[in-house]
């Protein structure tokens, strides 16, 4: 029969987190990449908790082969949404842009302005 040293004890719990972290980072990858931006709030504090409790055993981060290229990977998969979502509100502005400025000559020989700011709405259907 074995006995249990704290030591011990801490290795299975430091693996046991590291499992978790590494299936954390899965399911972050796939929120990213399923547009399920409103879970990502729930998995970085989730990630942020496991990190620090992982935080006391150093050694075994680093040990990990697994755990800085999913890292990277989840990291960059985030700056292409980000961007992607920066490039969609320019693209959403610009509409609004023109159609603010837009003005045509009328039958009359009258410059006739087509659209004005308090008629631009953007109305979003669920």
């Amino acid at each position: 029969m074995t006995r249990s040293t704290p030591q011990l004890a801490r290795r299975r719990g430091t693996a046991a987190g590291l499992e978790a972290l590494l299936g954390l980072l899965d399911a972050e990858r796939e929120a990213i990449l399923k547009g399920r931006l409103d879970d990502l709030d729930q998995i970085a504090r989730r990630k942020e908790a496991l990190i620090s409790r992982l935080a006391r055993n150093p050694e075994a981060l680093r040990e990990n082969p697994n755990l800085a290229p999913l890292l990277k990977r989840n990291h960059r998969l985030l700056e292409a949404a980000l961007q992607g979502l920066a490039e969609v509100k320019t693209r959403i502005g610009r509409p609004a842009a023109l159609l603010s400025n837009m003005e045509i000559y009328g039958p009359s020989g009258q410059k006739t302005r087509i659209c004005s700011r308090d008629e631009q709405t953007i109305y979003r259907k669920f």
